[in-house]
């Protein structure tokens, strides 16, 4: 057999080897989706980006006021997910205040929200010291956002 022959006998031999690698690392993905996240031998699986809403509201402003808002997650999937992040930011007031006037710390921590449920958590509400006395009381829109995965 020539070296030619066995060369390209080697290099098929490899492509074979690397196109039944590549199915079985595709079908443990398929078959495991619960091992996401989890240490598998020498690999590890990285978590997919999950769908959740955020829903909360909270009264009794005035200049310098500080108090917590609860927020209720839903988690509309038929799996459980870990929220990471909660954001809110003012999109308009009602009453003409300046928009800067209330400030929403975001939340970061681990809650877990089984499948299609509900938690709830508490994000700091803040209404700066130098806002004009004439916005206590006012109604501001928030929206939401932040990061969850799939467990």
């Amino acid at each position: 057999m020539t070296t030619t022959r066995k060369l390209l006998l080697s290099v098929g031999k490899l492509a074979l080897v690397l196109v039944v690698l590549a199915s079985l690392a595709q079908a443990a993905e398929y078959v495991a989706p619960h091992l996401r996240g989890r240490s598998s031998g020498s690999s590890v699986i990285v978590n997919r980006p999950a769908v959740f809403t955020a829903k909360g509201h909270s009264k009794g402003f005035y200049p310098g006021r500080r108090r917590p808002m609860r927020i209720t997650l839903k988690n509309p999937n038929p799996f459980p997910i870990v929220v990471t992040r909660v954001t809110a930011s003012v999109t308009s007031v009602i009453s003409g205040c300046p928009i800067g006037s209330l400030k929403v710390k975001r939340w970061r921590g681990r809650a877990r929200v089984s499948a299609r449920g509900h938690r709830r958590i508490k994000l700091v509400v803040r209404m700066l010291p130098r806002t004009p006395d004439a916005c206590q009381g006012a109604r501001f829109r928030l929206r939401f956002g932040g990061t969850a995965v799939q467990t």
